[in-house]
């Protein structure tokens, strides 16, 4: 499909041999087809894309569209579908980008031709805070094009309209995607991320308090309201880590812990956020001195029961449970060495959480050491990037979709400082930029939902009260520059 068939509006011509007469809405709900799984969104969405048609070449299939794909084979079964086209070929197409998407249905085969519909259907329903189109926002989706007529985001008003082009689409959906839905930056991806307690698309200030004579506590605030989410909600024990993750895909990160217990055996304890319902009420899994690493290892949307364990004599190992299935993922796979940091994030952006790891090493020079969860294949084998003594801050600081590697250097005497690589590039993001205090913990997460992990630290301070500090990684702008919010011993619970 060519960009150039599309009618564009503000004085800028017609290309192509599109006619733009509007028609009424061509799907109807069929009992024939279930509909995707989604998760609750909160009330914060997308807008409709605006026209962006194909200006460069990369024929690499973008992780949003790949995940689209991939959620439309697991509703409906397994279907034909292309995103590539060569640069060599005639015409302009986002397929050349990587994001677009033909998805073979035949309209007229009536089992197929009910699928088309309730996929459409699907995404161009109000949701219940009344969003219109609201699935085709977060998804980013520029355009689609069903059986001779296409419906445009930028003309969403105008509805279906008659389409001319060479190709009739009778025998394919064509969808093409914005670059923050090709990117996975829209909400359908970015909703619900660590840290995200209203499901907003901003990564919110949120804290655990541990509290052996009271009651251990969660306190949260919106990042872009400012409004309390919690104000001391108890739930926890006085040793429990936290271990923030959507654990029911429901788009908001649930409060979630590990409680180690060499006695009893260690356990899993997690409450939904939007209902309050119990997720986990000590799941009993891990070890008494397990690291907990939390993270989508099977992308299926839902944060899983991940823990790594350090082992200096028979080799550390991965223990992973789906939160969804409750099925193993790792069963002590063996990867990293007995002082390894596990960092854990999607570094080749095929949507699944990574085995990732940062070695310190004082002598030799400090590594990374990542292993894909999907193909077991090697992502970085000993990469040299970092100081002996740097924090890990696993994170997307450039916004294309792939986890960086992120470390947060203090410095007392010099200023303490970013350091960021590419893990899609190998380019620098950050080389020693300074921001932060010697004490301070890294907190990172996109707290101006941008689709960039921004700098981000908590600064506990029993004296004059602990504060938030943080800059956007996109702008340099300060996004926080001292908020007061949390106690000096608390625990930041934006990531883990």
């Amino acid at each position: 499909m060519s960009a150039r068939q599309i009618v564009q509006r503000a004085g800028v011509a017609a290309v192509g041999v599109l006619t733009a007469v509007t028609v009424g809405l061509v799907v109807s709900a069929s009992p024939a087809a279930a509909a995707p799984r989604t998760p609750q969104f909160g009330s914060f969405i997308d807008p409709h894309a605006s026209l962006d048609a194909q200006d460069t070449c990369d024929p690499v299939a973008k992780p949003g569209v790949i995940g689209f794909k991939d959620l439309l084979n697991a509703s409906y079964g397994s279907h034909t579908s292309s995103i590539i086209r060569s640069c060599s070929a005639a015409g302009v197409s986002e397929h050349k980008e990587g994001r677009a998407l033909d998805y073979s249905l035949d309209v007229n085969n009536s089992a197929e031709h009910a699928i088309a519909d309730n996929i459409i259907g699907w995404l161009l329903a109000t949701d219940n805070h009344g969003n219109q189109h609201a699935m085709a926002r977060r998804l980013g989706i520029m355009y689609m094009i069903w059986n001779r007529q296409i419906w445009s985001a930028h003309l969403a008003s105008e509805g279906w309209r008659v389409y001319d082009g060479p190709n009739p689409h009778t025998d394919h959906i064509h969808f093409s995607f914005s670059w923050a839905g090709a990117l996975e930056r829209s909400t359908w991806w970015t909703a619900g991320a660590v840290g995200e307690y209203d499901a907003d698309g901003y990564t919110d200030l949120a804290l655990y308090r541990r509290d052996c004579s009271n009651g251990s506590s969660w306190w949260a605030r919106s990042s872009r309201t400012t409004d309390a989410l919690y104000g001391g909600t108890k739930f926890g024990g006085c040793t429990d880590i936290p271990a923030p993750g959507d654990y029911d895909r429901d788009g908001y990160t649930d409060l979630a812990l590990y409680r180690r217990d060499c006695t009893n055996g260690s356990s899993w304890w997690v409450r939904s956020t939007r209902t309050g319902a119990t997720i986990n009420g000590g799941t009993s899994f891990g070890g008494c001195t397990d690291i907990v690493a939390p993270g989508d290892y099977d992308g299926d949307g839902y944060t899983d029961l991940a823990l790594y364990r350090r082992d200096c004599t028979n080799g550390s190992s991965w223990w992973v449970r789906s939160s969804r299935t409750g099925e193993t993922i790792n069963g002590g796979t063996k990867f990293g060495g007995c002082g390894d940091i596990p960092a854990p994030g999607d570094y080749d952006g095929d949507g699944y959480t990574d085995l990732a790891l940062y070695r310190q090493d004082c002598t030799n020079g400090s590594t990374w050491w990542v292993r894909s969860t999907r193909t077991g294949a090697t992502i970085n084998g000993g990469t040299a990037f970092g100081g002996c003594t740097d924090i890990p801050s696993a994170g997307d600081y450039d916004g294309d979709a792939y986890t960086d590697l992120a470390l947060y250097r203090r410095d007392c005497t010099n200023g303490s400082s970013w350091w960021v690589q590419s893990s899609r590039t190998g380019a620098t993001v950050f080389g020693g930029t300074s921001f932060g205090g010697c004490t301070d913990i890294p907190s990172a997460g996109d707290y101006d939902a941008d689709g960039y992990t921004d700098l981000a630290l908590y600064r506990r301070d029993c004296t004059n009260g602990s504060s938030w500090r943080v800059r956007s990684s996109r702008t340099g702008s300060t996004i926080y520059g001292g908020t007061k919010f949390g106690g000096c011993t608390d625990i930041p619970a934006t990531s883990t």
